[in-house]
């Protein structure tokens, strides 16, 4: 008798039956739950496992090396720029799919990029510098050799300076758009694409600059972009006041 003999298919009265419904709603949203299947739950998943800190390279020579773990980083618009144009700095980072990264739990090729004012270093925005020519790992990166940028393992030449970076087939350089942003699950961010903007002196614009990151051996998870500047003392001492005679009075 105890027996729960009552399924969804039971023709029941009308006002029996929504609350029969209901109840089944119910009991499916917590077994659901209870499995980690709702929607909710791997968004939430998916935010957590690509915004995982990491730990970029820590070179005492100062290098880019072949394997090393680092942020590509726009340092944003020079201050000389009128205040309505100043646009902060921009990591290069992986917009997933999130559809096909939740069905199979990596990022799967091809994988778009976007620009993101996140800097910290994470699983989403940390690249390693791959060689294309059978350079060893190891080897530093030298100006104008040829490289790859792969995501890390699992889920996902000058270093901490200015440079340009070109792509190998058009020659264009890789930029930043302020004017076109998009949403995505982390927030606003910016387009990125390969053109080269020149300045009316036909210099690249900051558009085009970038800075390959490598980490701060003080700070966990820190970058030596984000290490504030050394406190440095006065390249000219000031000079002490003059110990000159006083003007003389002439006294009558």
């Amino acid at each position: 008798m105890g027996e729960r003999t009552y399924n969804s298919s039971v023709l029941l009265h009308n006002w029996f039956e929504d609350i029969a419904l209901d109840q089944d709603v119910l009991k499916d949203f917590i077994n659901r739950k209870e499995r980690g299947e709702l929607l909710m739950q791997k968004l939430g998943s998916f935010k957590d496992d690509l915004l995982n800190k990491t730990e970029l390279a820590k070179n005492a020579d100062g290098h880019i090396h072949f394997g090393d773990e680092v942020l590509l980083i726009n340092p944003g618009s020079d201050q000389n720029h009128p205040s309505d144009l100043l646009r902060a700095p921009m990591a290069l980072t992986m917009n997933i799919d999130q559809s096909r990264f939740m069905a199979s739990k990596q990022v799967d090729s091809p994988c778009d990029v976007s620009g993101s004012e996140n800097i910290t270093p994470c699983v989403r925005n940390t690249f390693i510098i791959t060689s294309v020519d059978g350079s060893c790992k190891g080897d530093p990166l030298r100006y104008g050799q040829n490289f790859t940028l792969r995501t890390l393992e699992g889920v996902a030449g000058q270093a901490n300076i200015k440079v340009l970076i070109n792509h190998a087939r058009t020659n264009q350089a890789l930029a930043v758009f302020q004017q076109h942003s998009f949403w995505t699950m982390f927030g606003k961010e910016h387009e990125i694409t390969t053109h080269t903007f020149f300045d009316p002196h036909r210099a690249e614009e900051d558009l085009n600059h970038w800075i390959i990151v490598t980490g701060d051996p003080g700070v966990p998870h820190g970058t030596l972009f984000q290490r504030p500047p050394p406190i440095c003392q006065d390249p000219e001492p000031k000079k002490e006041p003059s110990q000159e005679y006083p003007d003389c009075i002439n006294q009558k």
